[in-house]
């Protein structure tokens, strides 16, 4: 007998690697298997109307695809079970399964493996059962299904309930329970109540605490019972009265089991299965056993076993055996007892050996065992594929920052070249030149000491100013002024019939107050003068004025000279390069104070000449900006 448990585990350990890889399958499709269809027939179903739910079945048979033939006969097995034709059912789901022999169909694979954990079960063969049950739990994964899974839990508790190992059952009941309270489908909650109240009932014969497991049998079967009158559901009405009726015997209440059984009775139509009316016929022979009245008691025995026996359910057999021990005894008959009891040994020792609680335990950690790796997979993979998101994310930052420091490198590089071109450009070297040669010639041809001093005193202020406009990034309007003045001062007195001049501010702008920053107007005077006068023939008048316009400074250098299209015949650059310099000291003005600094170059309306207008922001002394470098 050992050899022979041990080739079964063996045989199923192997079949067990083949069926919890199912990645090797591929799913085969049906479209006509619609949720509509399903839940159709899953009313019918439980509504007890059979013959509806098999001419759905016969519907999906008939079909030239084998994968919605296969369903057909998964649904006619479901049909099966539920009328507890135990072969029938079996036959069906072994016809569906060899359709799907290359491949699997998440709902008919799923519910033909259950069907045959059912068939096991009520056959005693556990380890059988506890396999295909847990094929069924792997096949689920692949799809949402509550009412399959929460079916699955409670077939595999009922495996354990079975070897009497009711701690795992209750488990596994309590597993099928929060399934079903996930969902609001009251036939399905019906039912988990139902069978978690079996299973408190069973186990208070066995637990050391027994109260409180008939408590929790009897609140549990009124909680379930609420569920069951809701959804109309007869199967779990009638489960739930079987187990109020047996929690009664246990507290002696023998007359209350009784009434419970009558109420049963009215229940049984010709579509009960075999398996309730045995249960009900039970319950009512043990309500006349305590009520002393043995021969009433062995007749309804007699009847919950011959019911028992049409469906080939070992189990329920095997409890009636022994009820009928213990009511043979009372009423004297001494050899039936004695044989009523050696079958129950019989069928107890085949039933529940320490082979089978070995078997379906080797079944439960090799599932578990899959179950752990694939878990342990899929943190591994989770794991890297975070461990890749956090190397990608610090390589972005970094790319970023590079960018960024790129960005900030070149905005600094255009900054210092556009201030080197500056301080390049300060001044035209060859009006130095030109103003120390002019003294020269005074100081030679005029001897004037004075004026000497004046114009060398002015020469010096221009120069200093000059200088230090090279570390100096604001000026007042009035400093800008009066260099702007002795500036033209020192070219008039080279020049003293080209031109004359004029520098103004409008009364608004506070001349003491608003800075410009310094030689942003000079070279714009420097190019009137060098260019825009030279060679006329009328007085030359160069204008510079300051005025507020809305929130910004206008700045207007204004000349009579030549105009912009003599200097373009005269291919002169220095308008350009005055226009460069003027860009690269706006360039840095906006980026320092963030403006909408601009200029325009045009002629006048009236006139020859150009008209320079510069716009620069309103900037006071006590504004939070930098005056010194």
């Amino acid at each position: 007998m050992r050899s022979t448990y041990l080739l079964r585990v063996i045989a199923l350990l192997i079949l067990s690697g083949t069926f919890f890889s199912l990645q090797a399958q591929t799913a085969c499709l049906c479209a006509e298997f619609t949720l509509d269809v399903r839940k159709r027939f899953d009313e019918n179903k439980v509504a007890l109307n059979y013959e509806a739910a098999n001419a759905i079945a016969d519907e999906f048979k008939k079909s030239e695809i084998s994968c919605c033939q296969a369903i057909g006969f998964a649904l006619e097995a479901s049909v099966a079970n539920a009328r507890a034709l135990t072969e029938e059912s079996r036959l069906s789901a072994l016809s569906a399964l060899r359709i799907l022999k290359e491949e699997y169909h998440p709902y008919a694979s799923a519910e033909c493996n259950r069907i045959l954990g059912v068939y096991y079960n009520r056959q005693g063969n556990p380890d059988s059962s506890i396999y295909f049950y847990y094929k069924a739990l792997d096949l689920i994964k692949f799809v949402d299904d509550p009412t399959q899974q929460s079916m699955v839990y409670t077939g595999i508790s009922s495996v354990f309930m079975n070897q009497k190992q009711y701690e795992k059952g209750i488990y596994f009941t309590k597993k099928a329970l929060t399934v079903a309270l996930g969902t609001t489908k009251t036939s399905l909650l019906a039912q988990a109540y139902s069978n978690l109240a079996i299973a408190y009932f069973y186990s208070y014969d066995t637990i050391a605490s027994k109260k409180p497991f008939l408590d929790s049998a009897y609140t549990t079967a009124l909680e379930s019972m609420k569920y069951a009158r809701k959804a109309g559901v007869p199967v779990n009405i009638i489960k739930n009265y079987v187990t109020l009726g047996d929690v009664a015997t246990k507290r002696l209440n023998f007359k209350e089991a009784l009434l419970y059984s009558d109420t049963l009775l009215t229940y049984i139509t010709p579509k009960t299965n075999a398996n309730v009316r045995s249960a009900i016929f039970s319950l009512r022979a043990a309500a006349f056993v305590g009520l002393n009245e043995h021969q009433k008691s062995i007749e309804w025995l007699q009847k919950g076993l011959e019911q028992a026996m049409i469906v080939n359910n070992i189990f329920s057999v095997r409890e009636i055996k022994y009820k009928l021990y213990e009511a043979y005894k009372a009423s004297g008959s001494t050899a039936l007892a004695l044989q009523s009891l050696e079958q129950y040994k019989v069928l107890s020792d085949s039933l529940v050996t320490k082979e089978n609680a070995e078997a379906i335990s080797e079944m439960e950690q090799k599932y578990n065992k899959v179950e752990n790796e694939l878990t342990i997979q899929e943190l591994a993979a989770q794991k890297q594929f975070y461990l890749l998101l956090s190397v990608a994310g610090l390589l972005a930052i970094i790319a970023f920052a590079f960018f960024l420091r790129q960005l900030s490198l070149r905005h600094k590089k255009t900054v210092l070249e556009a201030e080197q071109r500056l301080n390049r450009a300060r001044m035209n070297p060859h009006f130095f030149f030109n103003a120390l040669t002019s003294l020269q010639q005074h100081a030679l041809q005029q001897k004037d000491g004075l004026m000497l001093a004046s114009r060398l005193s002015q020469f010096s202020d221009v120069m200093r100013k000059t200088l230090e406009s090279t570390y100096q990034e604001y000026t007042t309007i009035e400093e800008e002024m009066e260099f702007l003045r002795q500036y033209l001062e020192i070219q008039k007195n080279r020049y003293p019939i080209a031109f004359d001049f004029s520098i103004e501010a409008q009364a608004e702008v506070e001349i003491d107050e608003l800075l410009i920053p310094p030689m942003i107007i000079q070279p714009f005077v420097e190019n009137s003068i060098e260019h825009g006068m030279a060679g006329i023939d009328w007085k030359g008048h160069i204008s510079i004025r300051f005025e507020k316009r809305a929130d910004e400074l206008y700045v207007e250098v204004l000349d009579n000279g030549k105009g912009l299209q003599a200097e373009k015949v005269e291919k002169n650059e220095h308008i350009s390069r005055a226009s460069e310099i003027i860009k690269d000291r706006i360039y840095l003005l906006a980026t320092k104070v963030k403006s909408k600094a601009r200029f325009t170059i045009g002629q006048p309306t009236s006139g020859t000449g150009v008209l320079v207008a510069i716009y620069l922001p309103l900037l006071y002394k006590n504004m939070n900006i930098r005056k010194n470098a």
